[in-house]
């Protein structure tokens, strides 16, 4: 299982990371396929703002970007 990662920030566009959710973020039974491992890693433990004022949390830090194949 290839494990994808995407970095999130202070005004981060959640349309753009919407789109990432939706690629490799949620499992594809139907396929008949392991899917991606998806981490959502920000650089600070607290709170993140998007750019539409929305707060998103994560237990992924950079520290888990190593794991990652592909990184957004």
């Amino acid at each position: 299982m290839r494990t994808v990662a995407v970095l999130i920030y202070d005004a981060v566009n959640p349309f753009e990371l919407g789109v990432a959710t939706e690629v490799f973020g949620f499992e594809r039974p139907e396929l008949g396929v392991s899917w991606y491992r998806f981490l959502v890693c920000a650089d600070e433990p607290r709170p993140i703002r998007t750019s539409a004022g929305i707060f998103l949390t994560t237990p992924y830090s950079l520290e888990h970007v190593d794991e990652a194949d592909t990184i957004i």
